[in-house]
């Protein structure tokens, strides 16, 4: 699965910091969250519906402090 980033000054500007992918009738779907806590909990939920999701940690994937 390729990772579907944001670009680093608006993962700044809108706090992002965990993004939750996972694939739908063969097409990338994505969300952006604030904590990994959210991701974790949104990741949870998607694994409910039979989904797979992956967390990325846009602080590293972006190198973002």
């Amino acid at each position: 699965m390729d990772v579907v980033l944001p670009d680093r000054e608006t993962a700044v500007k809108r706090g992002w910091t965990h993004q939750v992918q996972w694939i739908d009738d063969g097409k990338p779907c994505f969300v952006r969250c604030r904590s990994g806590r959210e991701a974790d909990a949104r990741a949870d939920r998607l694994k409910a519906i039979g989904a797979k999701p992956v967390v990325f940690d846009l602080r590293d994937a972006l190198q973002l402090h």
